[in-house]
């Protein structure tokens, strides 16, 4: 924090040669983006500037984000978290949302999903959502499911 201040106080005094620069180099930024998941890419780095957006823009790779791998969870409650989020879609799109979202693996973004839905689910559809998420290997995701529908059910009255 210190050097950030010394660089903006450097700005004010007009020596722009103390301070620090704002400048991605691009090599750097494609190297750092190939250890990061697409969707990191898509939600997160290419938000940074105008530059990085360019860079990965039109690159079919960093053009879709896809629900059924992991998204991060700030990107993806920023999409889905708001009143409404999915009140364009049919039931069956809903579904298909919380079925991808199951599959992905995030706990977070599956609660999220969950709430923005707007249905109450029954135990089929959390049978649907267990089996999204197991088929894809994700048991953080398969636990919370479960423990969902262990508690359904106590609420329900049955065991």
């Amino acid at each position: 924090m210190a050097a950030f201040e010394i660089g903006e106080e450097a700005i004010a005094r007009g020596n722009s040669a103390l301070a620090l620069p704002n400048v991605w180099i691009p090599e750097l930024v494609e190297r750092f983006a190939s250890f990061l998941h697409p969707n990191v890419v898509i939600c997160t780095l290419r938000c940074v500037d105008k530059a990085t957006a360019k860079q990965f823009g039109g690159r079919p790779e960093f053009a879709t984000v896809r629900l059924s791998q992991a998204v991060p969870p700030h990107a993806f409650a920023a999409r889905w978290a708001s009143p409404g989020a999915m009140r364009d879609l049919t039931l069956a799109r809903r579904k298909e949302v919380l079925c991808l979202t199951a599959a992905s693996g995030v706990v977070a973004n599956l609660e999220v999903a969950i709430d923005a839905a707007g249905m109450l689910l029954d135990a089929y559809q959390l049978t649907a959502l267990l089996h999204a998420a197991a088929a894809a290997g994700h048991a953080g995701a398969v636990r919370h499911l479960a423990e969902t529908e262990r508690k359904l059910a106590l609420s329900s009255g049955g065991l």
